[in-house]
């Protein structure tokens, strides 16, 4: 059977073991976009492989190490009903859409606070999670001077061939004490490594081949201009900051291409010490 004969056959599967009719069910869930499903070679065997590795996503679908719910409990812990919050970088919201009902509930700022805005190059208008849309250019967005209490990039900041100037306009838009929370992948992790050392017309099929779930129009150049922990600190204490940035160890980067690789990403992730670890999280405060 071809790998898509596979996906589309799901619905009829019965895997063995405890964990079979799980599969099955994380297999077909209603919140993975069509488009997300259509442009990925993922199986079940990568669904079994992830169930495997990490048999606590059976109760609530997400890992021990789920970087989403790390970085997502801690923004949600600061927020407060009259916050306006700005997501920098927000796309079209694909990123939420394709996460399970309760990751996608924490994610969502969007009815927990008094404005969400969001805020991006060229996408984002559609973005069924903010309130309004704002046009980045040059770095700078059409938004009065202190007049946001939470800015928060996830994901972008790897993108950014100035990142600098995005910080200085966090700060600029951020009243005093408001807060910048930021997550963006380590550049000394071996997925970065290899993607800077990778041409960038190649970046879609190796995502594909391991079975994340990202469309073509959801894969962008990344530059990692301030991905370490000590030049993403550096860089928000240059703008007056007062910051923590930390390694997150997330699930295994391989789990996707099956239960071998994935077992093989574990490993590493395993022996390598927190400064290679794949997920930067960073928050911090705006001076008074």
């Amino acid at each position: 059977m071809t790998q898509r004969g596979a996906l589309q056959s799901l619905p009829q599967i019965r895997l063995s073991g405890q964990f079979g009719s799980r599969l099955v069910t994380l297999a077909t869930k209603p919140w993975m976009s069509s488009a997300a499903l259509a442009d990925t070679s993922g199986t079940t065997e990568s669904i079994s492989a992830r169930a495997r590795l990490y048999p606590e996503t059976r109760f609530g679908e997400f890992s021990r190490r789920d970087g989403t719910l790390a970085f997502y409990a801690r923004v949600n812990a600061l927020l407060t009903p009259r916050f306006r919050v700005l997501d920098y970088g927000c796309g079209v919201g694909a990123h939420i859409r394709e996460l399970d009902p309760f990751l996608q509930a924490l994610q969502t700022m969007r009815g927990k606070v008094a404005e969400v805005i969001g805020a991006d190059v060229e996408e984002g208008s559609t973005n069924p999670y903010i309130d309004r849309f704002v046009a980045i250019k040059d770095y700078t967005v059409p938004l009065d001077t202190a007049s946001i209490d939470l800015c928060i990039c996830d994901w972008g900041v790897e993108h950014f061939d100035a990142p600098s100037r995005f910080v200085a306009e966090c700060r600029r838009v951020l009243r005093p004490g408001g807060y910048l929370c930021i997550r963006t992948p380590n550049r000394l992790h071996y997925s970065s490594l290899g993607a800077s050392i990778l041409p960038f017309r190649y970046h879609q099929a190796v995502r594909r081949r391991l079975g994340q779930f990202h469309t073509a129009d959801d894969v962008f150049p990344t530059h990692y201009r301030c991905n370490t922990r000590g030049r993403l600190r550096r860089t928000l204490e240059h703008h007056e900051f007062d910051a923590h940035v930390w390694s997150h160890r997330g699930d295994s980067h391989l789990v996707g291409a099956g239960w071998l690789p994935g077992l093989l990403g574990e490993l590493v992730e395993w022996a390598s010490p927190s400064v290679f670890w794949h997920e930067l999280h960073a928050f911090a405060q705006k001076r008074a």
